[in-house]
């Protein structure tokens, strides 16, 4: 299974495997969209979704069950080959829903709601009144990578390399989901590279090249009495935001103290924003490479 992976360059599958039973099953679930069965009764792999037909809120379903290590977290009872002739929403929807909080607590889907800032002062002396300090303001600069026919693009998967003086850091990052007030859902797999040239050479093996890079300078704090994060993040040329992740309800509740500072709750990334600004100028798209500080130092 790996090895045919491997040869088709699908640089991100998630496996969810089934009660254990025999024959076993693992649902596969590859980076443009196309959903797969494999187990001993299908001899190989069985295609049951591709991605002309992608139903993200299918997939969605399926992420919540599954571990950092790309494992199921709980048996879904679920043997595709007893089910000839359901549909796959039939099958997705008769798993169990999981716990949405449950699932951030292990850490793999990250609830997140991002906003301009309009008062860098207001907004500091907030964060200092009710928020802790985790991590010092850090250099970071964020490479973005993609297949040369921009496939993971296409499907708003991410696959990027982030570095700054301390590490350097492979994250993998799904399609967004919406809520209704704005902020945005998506699976995040993250793991610290123990040889940065070792995951280039990775990642360029499985047909992927760097698209995109931007540099921010960003400090870390954890609001009083939750679990929720707060990210502020400086952003070439244009300027400061904030980042909170944590439940729904302590993001509006984090919402609530800063938005005497903020401008508006945004819902692009840096990227988007960035080339929006240099578009704003009269630069195309080929003309904009990325967004680094003149003066930036990682060594």
């Amino acid at each position: 299974m790996i090895a045919d992976t491997q040869e088709k360059k699908i640089p991100i599958d998630i496996r969810v495997t089934d009660t254990g039973s025999s024959p076993n099953s693992v649902l596969l679930v590859g980076s443009n969209g196309d959903l797969f069965t494999e187990g001993l009764a299908h001899n190989g792999k069985v295609l049951l979704f591709s991605a002309s037909e992608a139903r993200p809120d299918l997939i969605r379903r399926y992420w919540y069950h599954v571990d950092a290590f790309g494992h199921s977290r709980r048996y879904l009872n679920w043997n595709p080959w007893l089910y000839e002739g359901e549909s796959l929403a039939d099958l997705c929807y008769a798993i169990p829903e999981v716990n949405t909080e449950d699932c951030q607590r292990a850490g793999i889907v990250e609830l997140e709601a991002k906003y301009k800032v309009e008062d860098i002062d207001f907004v500091r002396r907030a964060l200092a009144r009710n928020a802790a300090v985790t991590s010092e303001e850090v250099l970071q600069r964020d490479e973005y990578f993609d297949t040369p026919d921009r496939t993971l693009d296409s499907q708003d998967f991410v696959v990027r390399i982030r570095k700054s003086r301390s590490a350097t850091e492979i994250g993998m990052k799904g399609a967004r989901f919406r809520t209704p007030t704005g902020e945005y859902s998506r699976v995040e797999l993250e793991f610290t590279a123990a040889s940065e040239q070792q995951v280039r050479d990775q990642i360029r093996m499985q047909g992927l090249e760097r698209t995109w890079f931007f540099e921010k300078r960003r400090t870390e704090f954890r609001w009083s009495d939750t679990d929720a994060s707060v990210f502020l993040d400086e952003i070439p040329e244009i300027g400061y935001f904030v980042e909170i992740e944590g439940s729904l309800d302590e993001i509006h509740m984090i919402e609530q103290h800063l938005t005497a500072g903020l401008h508006m709750k945004i819902n692009r990334n840096y990227k988007e924003l960035f080339v929006e600004s240099r578009n704003a100028r009269g630069e195309g798209p080929s003309q904009i490479e990325g967004a680094q500080f003149s003066n930036a130092n990682f060594k």
